[in-house]
């Protein structure tokens, strides 16, 4: 059934419905068994690793450890105590 073109009164009719009231309470429940619950289905979580995972690809983190690891190297080739310096 298509919700947006058909008639308010094809509508109401076919869910038992009231357009002052809204849905009479004995057929809430079979409204639910029928169609089921109104409600969204949950998302799945996110798993700590996939999590670190993501934060360490972006792009910001990227060009960081790349200048970390830049740095490093032209510090292992000038024979500059790389270690050392942060002591």
């Amino acid at each position: 059934m298509e919700y947006s073109t058909e008639n308010l009164q094809k509508l109401i009719s076919f869910y038992k419905s009231d357009i002052q009231n809204g849905l009479l309470l004995n057929s809430v429940e079979e409204h639910r068994q029928k169609w089921g619950e109104n409600r969204f289905a949950e998302p799945k979580k996110e798993s700590i690793l996939a999590k670190i995972k993501n934060h360490l690809l972006e792009m910001m983190n990227l060009v960081l450890l790349f200048v970390a690891a830049l740095s490093a190297y032209l510090a292992f080739l000038n024979d500059q105590n790389y270690i050392t310096s942060f002591y």
